[in-house]
């Protein structure tokens, strides 16, 4: 099944907190990707020597992509996500990777199996019943820039995506796009009722929702 942004904020919330009462270092990385929109594959390769730490933040100057490529991100962690990288340093002292494991003697990045199963747990803890795992986060991140007022052009090149559709379908955007259009306007045979309401008024409905399975 297709990875779904956890939409509704008090349910993503209460995931949070299950995931990091279970794994410091998959609270890390979820808090990481939603800080940064990385993938997660350019975060479980992350060496503790590309991050530059200062009082209150570590800055992240550039990841290295597949077929070791150098991408300049520029990215800032503070808040939570610096403050569990912090805890995460404190935690496993003297390890090459951000998110390594050492098995005969030898180090290597985490998998993410190993971060899912972690995701899997805190899911069926707080009761989501659609499919969730490590992609999710990024999801969450382009769903609320969306939702913040971002247009989804700008979320397309950031993410790379080949058309508008593709984004949309991939943050799981588009229902409120179908459902603004059908309530905004009421055809019948004395004429047209018209009330704007936009895929951004249902969408933060939904994610400031009380606790919604959406």
């Amino acid at each position: 099944m297709r990875a779904e942004p956890i939409i509704n904020r008090k349910l993503r919330s209460d995931f949070l907190k299950s995931l990091k009462s279970h794994s410091h270092r998959a609270y890390t990385l979820t808090m990481m990707q939603l800080a940064s929109g990385l993938r997660i594959g350019d975060l479980l390769c992350l060496e503790w020597k590309q991050l530059s730490f200062e009082d209150d933040a570590a800055y992240l100057e550039e990841i290295v992509e597949r077929k070791r490529k150098k991408v300049q991100v520029g990215i800032l962690f503070t808040g939570e996500s610096f403050s569990a990288l912090k805890e995460l340093k404190k935690m496993y002292p003297g390890t090459e990777y951000v998110f390594g494991v050492i098995r005969k003697d030898v180090e290597k990045p985490i998998s993410w199996q190993g971060i899912d199963r972690f995701i899997k747990r805190a899911k069926s803890e707080v009761g989501i019943e659609f499919a969730v795992s490590s992609h999710t986060n990024r999801k969450v991140v382009s769903f609320e820039c969306w939702l913040a007022g971002m247009d989804e052009k700008d979320i397309q090149i950031a993410y790379r995506h080949s058309n508008v559709e593709q984004t949309r379908f991939y943050m799981s955007n588009q229902k409120y796009h179908r459902q603004a259009m059908a309530r905004s306007v009421s055809i019948g045979i004395d004429g047209v009722q018209a009330h704007l309401i936009t895929a951004r008024d249902l969408a933060r409905k939904d994610a400031e929702a009380d606790r919604k399975m959406v």
